[in-house]
C-alpha cells in the first residue's frame, strides 16, 4: 500500500532557524515564440503572494559580454534590429 504521509523535509528545520524566507532561484527556458511572459507572471504572482521579492534577470542581457568574435555577425549588410535577426545572426 502506498505511503500517503507528508514527505520528509529535505532540509531540517534547525538549518533554517533564523531565516525568514530562504532564497529561491528559478531558471526558465523556452523556445522562441513560447508564452514565456505568462509563465513568468504566474510564477511571480505566486511567489509574491508568499511574501517573496522577485527579481527577473535575463541571461540574454548578459551574453553579449561573453560572445566570441567567431560568433558575431560577419556581414556588412545592415539588417533591421529585430529579435529574429539577432537570433539568426547567432546561428550563422
Amino acid at each position: 500500500m502506498p505511503d500517503h504521509s507528508a514527505p520528509k523535509p529535505i532540509i531540517s528545520d534547525s538549518l533554517l532557524q533564523g531565516i525568514d524566507k530562504p532564497e529561491l532561484f528559478f531558471g526558465v527556458v523556452s523556445p522562441v515564440g513560447a508564452p514565456l511572459p505568462q509563465v513568468i507572471n504566474a510564477l511571480r504572482k505566486e511567489l509574491t503572494d508568499l511574501g517573496y521579492e522577485c527579481v527577473e534577470l535575463k541571461l540574454s542581457d548578459y551574453l553579449s559580454r561573453f560572445l566570441l568574435p567567431s560568433l558575431t555577425p560577419t556581414t556588412n549588410v545592415d539588417l533591421p534590429n529585430t529579435e529574429f535577426n539577432r537570433i539568426h545572426s547567432l546561428k550563422t
